[in-house]
């Protein structure tokens, strides 16, 4: 009987007269029309300009007046479409899915309270609100909860009108402390974009905007506040290289967010990749590919967080010295035909792997291919190749300047070893000094020993000893934002460098 009502309802506010003018594309109605031949063509690939869909369009007509128009018109009607597209048959996750939902129900409830039809509205709004509980959209429970309110006091019904209210109250909170928590870590991201060295300041930091979210009281929680929550708690203890705490805090978070009932991707992503990072800093390999086996089913092929995977992946690997499987797992990302749209910073990383699978081929680690036998590393041609890392001096700028020596020493070139390291000392105190980077500046300080032994193995391993002694003092620097800094560990980079030291005389006179 009250479903019977509410058609009743609907049908008394929605009549033909309103609805003969709605358009959407795909309804069925004069397809050979110009406009779904633009959409067509648009659709197939057929035109990609404007210069092109008039042509095919209007090719007896000069002026695109009417061409205009018809892109006018294609787009309101691709707007309209969108309303009515079911989430349900889009390729969502599950909560993109409900998310799509709740706009869609919310914008149903504005039109249902503008015709009047407040018994539908009130429908509409409780199944906003059920979604909206389950899949933690606090601003979307406000909104429901904020219509039903208003028309609960409209029709008089005051005790279900003041329990909306006292919901509206809890949610506000949370929304408070939520907003919060997500500004606090995009100010500490934001720390990191042009400077992604050690901050050990930011620990002192974060505490304090940890100890400030700690003093907003509410009821409610959802999993953005206990995600950003975490991520917080994380990069405290990152930020200082206290990586055992700091693999707690992602572990304590990745339980929380899969226990809910629903997984949200990009979050148990972002926890994941920082727990690994803290795996490879306390040298827990095994654990580090339990999680990043894990995180496996929560990437698509192509996207982004699949090439970002794949990065701190391919460290796992090196640092595991599994070469064979780096540079396989090099091939398949950088054969993708998807690879090339990433952005340049990403394909340059690669870059700079490939760089050093070409050192450890040149080592005899893993085997070179015939091309490469048949042609030395263009160096010259390899830091050309990047030019977004070349403006950053203290992120991938060192492993840049340790795999151009290592290169130049493979292929004998000692003059020009012994000119890139005159800048070694001044990068070094400018750049990564002990506070910021302990572990680089102690192997930019061995790099320098190279010079003043004159190249000789024998000497540069007396000099660097006590230096080589110091990087097992301090685990590798995987900070959030920088842990490819070390692409190789320093105690197997400097293995490689001494051996790539000529056996034969030394190129000059000793000093």
């Amino acid at each position: 009987k009250t479903y019977m009502k509410e058609l009743q309802e609907l049908v008394s506010v929605i009549t033909r007269n309103k609805t003969k003018s709605i358009t959407i594309i795909g309804n069925g109605s004069n397809d050979n029309s110009k406009l779904n031949r633009f959409y067509h063509l648009i659709y197939t690939g057929q035109v990609t300009s404007d210069d092109e869909a008039f042509q095919r369009l209007y090719p007896n007509e000069k002026s695109k007046n009417s061409f205009y128009k018809l892109k006018h018109q294609l787009k309101e009607r691709l707007y309209n479409t969108t309303i009515f597209i079911n989430a349900k048959k889009t390729k969502f996750s599950s909560r993109r899915e409900a998310f799509t939902e709740c706009q869609f129900l919310l914008a149903l409830a504005n039109n249902l309270n503008a015709l009047g039809a407040r018994r539908n509205m009130l429908v509409v709004c409780d199944k906003v609100l059920k979604i909206a509980e389950r899949y933690d959209f606090t601003s979307e429970r406000i909104n429901a909860a904020k219509k039903k309110m208003n028309n609960l006091v409209t029709l008089g019904r005051i005790k279900e009108a003041n329990q909306a209210a006292t919901l509206i109250e809890s949610l506000c909170e949370l929304q408070r402390k939520e907003t919060y928590a997500e500004l606090y870590w995009a100010q500490i991201q934001a720390m990191y974009v042009l400077d992604r060295s050690l901050k050990p300041e930011i620990f002192d930091i974060i505490e304090s905007r940890l100890n400030k979210l700690a003093e907003i009281e509410c009821s409610e929680t959802s999993i953005m506040l206990e995600f950003h929550l975490a991520i917080l708690e994380t990069a405290k203890f990152m930020t200082v290289n206290e990586y055992a705490s700091a693999a707690e805090a992602a572990a304590r978070g990745l339980e929380l967010m899969i226990a809910r009932d629903y997984l949200y991707p990009t979050v148990i992503y972002s926890l994941t990749i920082n727990l690994i990072a803290c795996r490879i800093g306390l040298r827990q390999f095994h654990e580090g590919e339990q999680a990043l086996a894990s995180l496996g089913q929560f990437l698509t092929p192509g996207k982004f967080n699949w090439f970002k995977a794949n990065e701190i992946h391919f460290i796992l690997l090196l640092h595991t010295k599994q070469y064979e499987k780096a540079k396989t797992l090099h091939q398949e990302t950088t054969g993708r035909k998807d690879y090339k749209d990433q952005p340049a910073y990403i394909q340059e990383i690669w870059i700079i792997y490939g760089a050093y699978l070409r050192i450890l081929a040149n080592a005899g680690k893993i085997p070179l291919t015939t091309k490469q036998k048949a042609s030395p590393f263009r160096i010259r041609r390899y830091l050309n190749n990047l030019p977004t890392f070349s403006k950053d001096k203290r992120g991938q700028n060192i492993p840049v300047l340790v795999s151009h020596i290592l290169l130049q020493l493979q292929q004998g070139k000692l003059e020009k070893v012994d000119d890139r390291l005159e800048a070694i000392g001044k990068y070094r105190s400018r750049y990564a000094g002990v506070e910021k980077n302990f572990r680089g500046n102690v192997f930019l300080h061995m790099l320098n020993e190279l010079a003043r032994a004159n190249f000789d193995r024998t000497i540069t391993e007396k000099k660097t000893k006590k230096l080589r002694a110091l990087l097992d003092t301090v685990p590798v620097d995987v900070t959030s934002q920088g842990y490819d800094q070390e692409v190789l560990p320093y105690e197997d980079t400097w293995d490689l460098i001494l051996s790539a030291l000529p056996k034969a005389v030394p190129f000059r006179s000793a000093a």
